[in-house]
């Protein structure tokens, strides 16, 4: 086929395609809408959904943190009551900072008096030591 012969092609319509043209032009435009529909409502429905677990994994990051907190707070509250009839101090109190200090004086005089093999030391609270801290 060549240029010339599309130039001089007759199409030949129906006359029932030519009477209803208005109803299919109607159809195309109903079926263009409801395709447009479908894709909205695809997109729509995944932006829905995507909100909707994002908002759901945000509360419950915040209820597993106040969960976990209520659990460390529990459970630091369990320590001091068992340290508080025996008179010790807690185990999450830190050592003094004094104390840590006489400690590092005590181990350098002992190093330069040549005394530095490990002695047992005894611990406040009862445990033996094999080594100075």
């Amino acid at each position: 086929m060549t240029a010339a012969d599309v130039q001089t092609l007759d199409i030949q319509f129906s006359k029932d395609l030519a009477q209803y043209w208005g109803w299919f032009l109607l159809w195309g435009v109903l079926l263009l809408a409801i395709g447009i529909a479908a894709v909205w409502r695809s997109m729509s429905a995944t932006l829905a959904s995507m909100l909707f677990f994002g908002w759901l994994l945000a509360f419950a990051a915040v209820i597993a943190r106040r969960a976990r907190r209520r659990e460390r707070n529990s459970a630091r509250r369990a320590r001091h009551e068992q340290a508080r009839p025996t008179g010790r101090p807690p185990p999450s109190v830190p050592r003094s900072i004094e104390g840590h200090q006489a400690d590092r004086r005590q181990r350098r005089r002992q190093r330069r008096d040549g005394d530095d093999h490990a002695q047992p030391q005894e611990i406040p609270g009862g445990d033996m030591m094999p080594f100075p801290p």
